[in-house]
């Protein structure tokens, strides 16, 4: 028996209230671990959960002084700090993104740290913040000066923290950028019918012309526009124009400029050139910078047998005769609206008979259908509308499925089509 006791002997009574304190200290740490574990992923946003980061390292380190957690934005541009002090309220402070640290900096970083204390400042340990092998973020934390080092069971828990912090914040993040597509989507959702009804849905007959058109943005919405307004027994004038750029900012100028469109042509007997003249003082008159509208301009009137055409900078309209022939109409006589305040444009007039098709269109057909034997993608168009026949919707068809033959269905720029025939 007194063998057996001395192998076994019954721990002093200071050993056993070291013993006790210890277990004590394990299961704080323990429930500690265990609050932070539960509460990261319940919060909604970055500022309640770094903030309970602080709290909680605050409270799991009994002697640290201060916590700061440096993390990255979403789109890693810039990073704030956060800060606490025992004590203390929380501090943040934006400053540059990680990306912006030189490599071999952010390799040290990106390396737990244990740092003895020198008796002027207390013990410090780091823990990255890591997003697969990339460097999200970093945790700091220092105890009072004179301190107890931190131990490696220390830094151990903090790496778990860190862990733990990594999960929330890209779980909360992905959360935020959801919300964000699907509010962008909304607003898409909406800049789409609020441009297509700037859009008009033309009859298929207009004050005795045929009218079929197309319309294929690139994006959800485009910067093409067009239009047909009447203007007389017998006339109407069709325009059709391409805003430069692309989705919602394209989008919101064309609504701009097919709205002062309708209104110039609503103003009597304007002539193409006059309309195209007057666009251009309003458009420069708004100073939009490293912006500009390509047009044409056409006026067709079965009364007089004429066709009037004013072009800025825009594709060339195409008239097939009704013997069968093909041609361009006019020239570009000015340059793109927007440019230049004080530019005129000019008018060019050819002859109109019942059964000429006039076909208007933006280079959105032209730059899909460009090769090495048609570098303008021109000849492609003639050749097609020479040998389609007398249906408007055909021709249009036609044409968009060359486009999308040509660019695999990847086409890289709006298309706009607007077809009119001149009644018997």
């Amino acid at each position: 028996m007194s063998t057996a006791l001395r192998l076994n002997p019954m721990p002093s009574p200071s050993a056993a209230h070291r013993l006790a304190s210890d277990y004590k200290e394990v299961q704080r740490r323990l429930a500690a671990l265990s609050r932070i574990a539960a509460r990261l992923p319940r919060l909604s946003t970055e500022v309640e959960l770094l903030t309970e980061v602080l709290d909680s390292l605050l409270s799991y380190f009994e002697g640290t002084r201060l916590v700061e957690v440096f993390v990255a934005d979403g789109d890693w541009t810039e990073s704030r700090l956060y800060c606490r002090e025992r004590g203390g309220a929380l501090q943040t402070t934006q400053c540059g993104g990680i990306e912006a640290l030189p490599e071999e900096y952010r390799a040290d970083f990106a390396i737990p740290r244990l740092i003895a204390g020198d008796g002027k400042r207390g013990p410090m340990m780091s823990a990255p913040v890591l997003e697969g092998v990339s460097l999200l973020g970093l945790v700091v934390i220092e105890a009072e000066a004179g301190a107890e080092d931190f131990s490696e069971e220390d830094h151990d828990a903090l790496a778990g923290v860190t862990a733990q912090i990594s999960m929330a914040l890209q779980q909360l993040r992905t959360v935020v950028r959801q919300r964000r597509s699907r509010m962008v989507q909304r607003d898409l959702e909406a800049a789409k019918r609020i441009q297509r009804s700037f859009l008009p849905s033309l009859p298929t007959a207009v004050n005795g012309f045929r009218v079929a058109t197309e319309y294929r943005p690139a994006y959800d919405v485009g910067g093409d526009f067009y239009d047909v307004i009447t203007t007389g027994p017998g006339q109407l004038v069709a325009v059709i124009g391409d805003v430069a750029g692309k989705g919602v900012a394209g989008a919101l100028m064309m609504s701009r400029i097919s709205s002062e469109i309708r209104r110039l042509a609503g103003v009597a007997q304007l002539a193409p050139r006059e309309i195209l003249t007057q666009l251009n003082e309003s458009f420069s008159a708004l100073g939009v910078d490293d912006s500009f509208v390509t047009a044409a301009c056409v006026k067709l009137d079965r009364s007089t047998r004429r066709l009037t055409v004013a072009n800025a900078g825009h594709v060339l309209p195409l008239v097939r005769r009704a013997s069968g022939a093909v041609m361009p109409l006019g020239r570009a006589s000015g340059p793109p609206v927007g440019m230049l305040p004080a530019q005129s444009y000019a008018d060019d007039v050819f002859p109109l008979d019942a059964g000429d098709i006039v076909l208007l269109m933006t280079d959105g057909v032209l730059d899909a259908l460009h090769r090495d034997d048609d570098q303008l993608g021109l000849w492609s168009v003639i050749d097609l509308l020479a040998k389609a026949p007398r249906d408007l919707d055909e021709i249009n068809r036609r044409i968009v499925s060359l486009v999308e033959q040509r660019t695999g269905g990847n086409r890289p720029d709006d298309l706009t089509l607007l077809t009119l025939e001149v009644g018997d």
